[in-house]
């Protein structure tokens, strides 16, 4: 999973070397790494991840091991409308 998260970041820094890189996509990668490296660090813990998108939740989550990850609660919850949900609004319909 922190593999995956790498990935995302790798992309965001390619995208941001462009001089029009799209920010909604380059918070899209970062929402999702935010959220691969949050389960990682759950499944580190012997935590059973949820199946979820929710960046506040797994921030609580893992805040409930560590008090640290409150500091990074409000950035994550910003994050959160660039899900894949806000990203593919019609997927809701199906």
């Amino acid at each position: 999973m922190v593999q995956k998260a790498e990935e995302d970041l790798y992309v965001i820094k390619h995208l941001l070397t462009l001089n029009d890189a799209p920010p909604t996509i380059c918070c899209f990668h970062a929402q999702q790494a935010v959220e691969k490296y949050l389960k990682a660090y759950l499944i580190t813990k012997s935590i059973l991840v949820p199946k979820t998108l929710d960046l506040e939740l797994l921030v609580k989550l893992s805040s409930g091991i560590n008090p640290l990850f409150n500091d990074i609660l409000s950035k994550a919850i910003s994050l959160s409308n660039y899900s894949v949900i806000p990203c593919y609004p019609d997927m809701l319909e199906i």
